[in-house]
């Protein structure tokens, strides 16, 4: 995981942030949740690897990579030595809707007072398969004319992105401090990915 730490007194955070995400290749989506201590900033970036549907070839799914870039933010004066970054991406099985932990990841960090933190999550990948139809190949008959080449239609298969969820630990504390989800709903299933801290009143 990459990570640059600046101060406020320095380049401002919004401008840093600015900076990551113009060198970025695709920022498709971005959110912040200023509630906690820790204020979180993201943005999801996304690329797609096209596959192909051929009749009587091999089917070649899409790949998808998410990756996050974090802005982590220490809105106080205090300094934080002992936190904990930790991350989930998810993705929604097309077929049953089911949705799974597609990456999980934790790093420790260090914001001194006023400080902001920037970074590059690991790369999830995922991939599906559309719909289609699978052509058998014509057999010869006995007259030596071949049969009409039949068609299987097949249901798209695989998963897709479903989402986030980011959590600032003070490790001494075992406390939550910052904490952003694209979704309420996978709170749950983040906080079973990763053993549940206590969040801050």
């Amino acid at each position: 995981m990459r990570s640059t730490l600046k101060s406020r007194r320095g380049l401002r955070p919004a401008a840093l942030f600015a900076l990551l995400l113009a060198g970025a290749a695709v920022a498709v989506r971005s959110q912040s949740n200023p509630v906690n201590p820790i204020d979180i900033k993201v943005n999801v970036l996304d690329h797609t690897a096209y596959g192909s549907v051929i009749p009587n070839t091999t089917i070649k799914p899409e790949t998808r990579t998410e990756k996050l870039d974090l802005l982590i933010q220490n809105t106080t004066r205090q300094s934080y030595a002992n936190l904990l970054v930790r991350y989930c991406i998810f993705d929604q099985d097309i077929q049953n809707q089911k949705i799974a932990v597609a990456l999980q990841h934790e790093t420790p960090i260090a914001l001194p007072a006023a400080a902001a933190l920037i970074l590059t999550s690991q790369v999830a990948s995922i991939s599906y398969t559309p719909n289609h139809t699978i052509a058998t190949k014509p057999k010869p008959t006995k007259k030596g004319a071949p049969e009409a080449a039949k068609e299987t239609p097949v249901k798209a298969a695989g998963k897709q992105f479903a989402g986030y969820g980011i959590q600032v630990v003070q490790t001494n504390l075992n406390l939550v401090i910052g904490q952003l989800f694209s979704s309420p709903d996978l709170t749950n299933q983040f906080n079973t990915a990763f053993k549940s801290a206590k969040k801050a009143p």
